[in-house]
């Protein structure tokens, strides 16, 4: 199985990153790097990532001027797996969230193929008892407007020239939206898994990472 490359986005939330950098490193599944991009945040950030001694962990800093697709980018252009996964710095995995994508891919895809596998979450919050998604499997081209079916930090996909956000300011709040249609629409074939893999944290401090 190919290397996976995981990237997380971040802007001063330290407490926050730490726990999400700790639900990624207890993966089952330890075949991966874990790119983690900073909005030159006002903390010590190298340290931060220092503190956890995990040599996946490849740090970088970067402006992106209130975008964050311009450091989900950075962290694609400097990402060296088959495969590409997403966490937003606020969100936590459960443990067993890549082996049991990548033993999917194995049982449904073509090695040579492209896919995007993404999954239900469990909601949760200060103010929000856990609640379970329940996505929908996308077949058509229609499905994508029908509800907001694929989560950013639930994804995992085979890595392409086709997989870049687009950096237009008009689309920041849309850009993970926009790349799984184009995706879609370059022939991926996204799978849902019914299982929630993915603990989606609500907050409202959740901009320029």
């Amino acid at each position: 199985m190919g290397k996976v490359s995981v990237i997380v986005t971040t802007f001063n939330r330290p407490n926050l990153l730490k726990d999400t950098i700790k639900s990624i490193l207890s993966q089952t599944y330890r075949n991966f790097e874990l790119i983690i991009v900073d909005n030159k945040s006002e903390y010590d950030f190298f340290n931060l990532i220092k503190s956890f001694k995990d040599s996946r962990i490849k740090a970088f800093q970067n402006e992106n001027n209130g975008i964050i697709a311009v450091n989900r980018n950075y962290g694609i252009n400097k990402s060296t797996g088959k495969y590409i996964a997403f966490c937003d710095d606020d969100d936590l995995w459960l443990e067993n969230k890549l082996e049991t994508q990548l033993d999917q891919i194995e049982k449904k895809f073509n090695i040579n193929s492209n896919f995007l596998v993404y999954t239900n979450t469990i909601l949760f919050g200060k103010d929000i008892a856990h609640k379970k998604t329940k996505k929908k499997q996308i077949k058509r081209f229609e499905d994508f407007f029908q509800t907001n079916n694929i989560t950013l930090s639930s994804v995992l996909l085979t890595k392409s020239d086709k997989v870049m956000f687009d950096i237009d300011p008009a689309k920041k709040a849309s850009e993970d939206f926009d790349l799984w249609i184009n995706l879609f629409l370059s022939k991926y074939t996204l799978l849902l898994l019914e299982d929630p893999l993915v603990k989606y944290r609500i907050i409202s401090n959740s901009a320029f990472r």
